[in-house]
């Protein structure tokens, strides 16, 4: 397709650029000519057939170089091979199937294993390093053991090759462990199991105590960022699979890959400032900040109840807001004379990328545990994360992705107080919804998610 469109019967490539071979000159393509080729990237059967391709490139290389045969084994397991060598590159992935990777340089190791653990230009080099020291505790210290394993237990969270089949009756996964310890000749460092949580009992001297649930750990604290990975996005969660000694992966899979939560404000409080009554009556004036029927309007000549369908959260104009979970995010600018939310974000996760007590609370609202959970910023002023056209944006909680601001019918809140005046109503509007089948939102309130919130 791409000589077709170009005219040639041939097409190299030097890093970035493209350029058709002429003895022993080089003819660039034009930057028109070159797009035309990266939109080819979006076609569903090239796409898959350049993926294919690529895959059977990188496993040859690696028989041919190394003596490691993976092409004995079923497709199935190919492909978690041809992963890892795709994530580690043409060079680095030879040097992780051999074992070499074990005998890298401590300092090049442990930033390694930071840049996986903190990808994007949003953290420093000691943000990455303080983060790899922690993750290798578990590891005596050891970055390079704590890559092998975080890759291998990574590639079991996401890498799932049932949910790329038609039909998957009778097929079982295998997980990445089993498939990739006998090529690589030595048994993958396994996370120390974790202690268990300990039931009390009040059963009566002589007698077997009867077990009591332990109670739910609470949420992770809200002002930590934490570590995502790349993203599996598109379909429901499916179960997840692990290997005959590993279990290392919970029983759904993230979005995110994670389950994380952190406020969307470093402070949160309920909107008071900006109603004709916030200052005679701040009741009232939180109570139409909050979710449900609070508001009024006119119908037919009638005052008749209004949904506000989330939260207000106070904000001056400008406060940063923070990705709440482990996700891949949507956005849509604002239109001229945007009568709406005007600029809005949304994060989108899977039920597993929330901790415990949260989804629980959602289930208790009538959503189901196989759900995607939608959370929702409105009138921002700017956005920090923007996906490319055709890409998918992963975040993680605690990510600054975005500025509150006074877009849509907000214009003009920019500030925060207690009097009826306009300018006092700076806000964040705030939504928790999922959707059904026909593209319908049920939306949740948002706030008992909310840790703290004034």
């Amino acid at each position: 397709m791409a000589l077709k469109l170009i005219g040639a019967n041939e097409l190299c490539n030097d890093g970035m650029t493209l350029y058709i071979p002429n003895g022993q000159k080089r003819k660039p393509i034009s930057s028109g000519k070159y797009e035309q080729i990266l939109e080819l990237r979006l076609d569903p059967a090239l796409a898959i057939d350049a993926a294919a391709w690529y895959a059977h490139k990188n496993l040859t290389k690696l028989k041919d170089s190394t003596g490691i045969d993976a092409f004995k084994l079923p497709p199935d397991q190919q492909i978690k091979v041809a992963y890892a060598l795709h994530h580690e590159g043409s060079k680095g992935g030879v040097l992780f199937m051999t074992g070499k990777l074990k005998s890298l340089q401590k300092d090049k190791a442990l930033r390694k294993l930071g840049g996986q653990l903190k990808p994007g230009k949003q953290y420093t080099d000691m943000q990455r390093i303080e983060a790899a020291e922690e993750y290798a505790k578990d590891f005596e210290g050891d970055y390079a053991e704590a890559y092998y394993y975080w890759l291998i237990n990574h590639m079991d969270a996401h890498i799932l090759v049932k949910n790329f089949m038609c039909n998957h009756e009778g097929f079982e996964e295998k997980s990445a462990f089993d498939v990739l310890e006998p090529l690589l000749g030595f048994k993958i460092r396994r996370k120390p199991p974790k202690a268990p949580v300990k039931k009390p009992s009040h059963g009566k001297a002589g007698k077997t105590p009867s077990p009591q649930s332990a109670k739910p750990a609470p949420p992770a604290s809200s002002t930590a960022p934490v570590k995502s990975a790349p993203v599996t996005a598109g379909k429901p969660p499916a179960p997840s699979i692990t290997g005959k000694e590993t279990g290392e992966i919970a029983a759904m899979v993230c979005v995110g890959g994670d389950e994380r939560w952190h406020n969307p404000l470093a402070a949160c409080a309920i909107r008071i400032g900006g109603y004709h009554d916030s200052i005679t009556n701040p009741k009232h004036a939180r109570l139409k900040s909050s979710f449900g029927p609070n508001r009024t309007e006119i119908k037919k000549g009638k005052v008749v109840p209004r949904w506000h369908h989330g939260i207000d959260l106070q904000a001056a104009k400008g406060t940063e807001a923070f990705a709440v979970v482990n996700g891949v995010v949507e956005i849509r600018h604002a239109k001229k004379n945007d009568k709406g939310y005007g600029n809005c974000l949304t994060i989108k996760a899977s039920m597993n990328d929330l901790p415990e007590r949260d989804r629980k609370y959602l289930m208790d609202q009538g959503v189901d545990e196989k759900d995607y959970v939608h959370f929702f910023y409105g009138h921002l002023s700017e956005f920090l994360v923007e996906p490319a056209k055709g890409k998918v944006l992963a975040v993680e909680a605690g990510q600054l992705i975005g500025k509150t601001g006074d877009t849509g019918n907000a214009k003009g809140m920019v500030g925060v107080g207690f009097t009826g005046e306009k300018k006092d109503a700076g806000h964040l509007h705030f939504e928790v919804y999922v959707q059904d089948k026909k593209g319908g939102k049920k939306r949740v309130d948002p706030l008992p998610l909310i840790k703290n919130c004034k």
